[in-house]
């Protein structure tokens, strides 16, 4: 479960990187989507690939897989799984 603070920041990370727990880039946070909760996102949308184009591929990574962000660094590390 994604804790309330968790959630506060998880809202205001588009444009953050997205990496790996073994420090890999997955990609640019591009928006979080609501679908169960109006106070924590659900699905973070992560751009993947270096050139932003019209076609863009985007993967959907649920917020449960967040183990941490950091805000200085504007960085979303995800968990194992």
């Amino acid at each position: 479960m994604v804790t309330r603070s968790l959630g506060e920041k998880l809202a205001r990370c588009a444009g953050y990187s997205v990496r790996s727990a073994a420090g890999e880039s997955v990609g640019t946070v591009a928006w979080v989507r609501y679908e169960t909760r109006a106070d924590c996102p659900d699905t973070l949308v992560v751009r993947v690939g270096r050139v932003v184009t019209s076609r863009d591929r985007l993967k959907h990574i649920p917020t449960e897989r967040v183990d941490q962000i950091d805000v200085p660094a504007q960085t979303v590390t995800l968990r194992t799984i």
